[in-house]
């Protein structure tokens, strides 16, 4: 059987991907399949992902419209084969070592999710620095809780991370979903796993560059992560009262700090948006008269946030 499936979507990103799929093809690791899936790419990506399937049987290739990164996902999961399931963007690397050790730690722990840290480079590839390095161990609660810590402690993405692919079988990343669509996914996983052990090692490699979607200056990148934040808030409130009080929480400190990326995007581009700063601070508002009655903020909280507020 197949030890791990290595899932990758790829749009418009023929500058990485090589790098990117020599990074999986270096691998310690042999017995794995990559999943190339080209989301109707426009530039020579799809060719670059079809001349490595020749010279390389364990890689497979899917050729789709633009549909999206959660469909291309979605078609990598409705055929992968490995007993763990990891995702890599097109634009990104992965350390030599990283899936031997991973998969090694899965199975000497005896968890169903393996993270790592990451380390992140410029496009030229200058190292710039190292997140989520501290190592631990965590429940199904615990690994909850995480997702909605100020800061994520596991990371909010699921490329630094393996699973085992029996817990996440039939889940899918909703399509309809732009941003934010890997918060969604982790929440159902971590509802299905029993044990993630986070290793200190870096091994995932991001690169931030003007054209990822973190990093274009698009006020409605924004306003879509926002909108995920809040299905998050609205999950973790049907989870428990005491997860709802966290996502309340977060939600609140998303709402001010994309709300003041709007606004820097503005001011750089000479245009307010002011209307999409105004429903923001209707939403504050109403989750803030909200937390009044359901007590999901602390009386300290509620002073922060209206102090916020009122120098909005």
């Amino acid at each position: 059987m197949i030890d791990l499936s290595i899932i990758i979507p790829v749009y418009n990103n023929a500058r990485f991907l090589p790098r990117c799929i020599d990074s999986i093809l270096q691998q310690t690791v042999q017995n794995y399949e990559l999943i190339l899936v080209d989301d109707g790419s426009t530039d020579t990506s799809g060719s670059i992902c079809d001349s490595y399937s020749e010279k390389d049987s364990r890689i497979t290739v899917i050729h789709q419209g633009n549909e999206g990164v959660s469909s291309a996902r979605n078609k990598g999961l409705a055929v992968a084969k490995g007993r763990y399931v990891t995702f890599v963007d097109s634009d990104d690397a992965v350390d030599t070592n990283a899936y031997d050790a991973m998969l090694l730690k899965a199975e000497t722990s005896s968890s169903d999710i393996v993270s790592c840290g990451v380390q992140y480079y410029t496009d030229n590839g200058v190292f710039k620095r190292k997140d989520l390095m501290g190592e631990c161990v965590c429940s199904q609660a615990e690994m909850l809780e995480a997702m909605f810590d100020l800061p994520n402690r596991l990371g909010g993405s699921c490329c630094n991370k393996i699973f085992r692919r029996d817990i996440i079988v039939d889940l899918q990343y909703e399509e309809t979903v732009s941003m934010g669509e890997d918060w969604l996914f982790l929440f159902q996983a971590f509802l299905r796993a029993k044990k993630l052990y986070k290793m200190k090692e870096t091994f995932y490699w991001v690169t931030e560059h003007a054209g990822s979607s973190a990093r274009k200056q698009d006020p409605d990148i924004p306003v879509k992560i926002l909108k995920s934040s809040k299905r998050m808030m609205k999950l973790a409130n049907r989870y428990s009262h005491s997860l709802g009080c966290k996502a309340t929480n977060k939600y609140l400190d998303d709402c001010f700090r994309y709300s003041r990326q709007i606004k820097k995007i503005g001011i750089q581009e000479r245009k307010p948006y002011r209307l999409r700063r105004i429903r923001c601070a209707f939403d504050i508002i109403g989750v803030l008269a909200a937390s009044f009655f359901s007590g999901k903020l602390t009386k300290e909280q509620r002073h922060r946030y209206v102090y916020e507020l009122i120098h909005y």
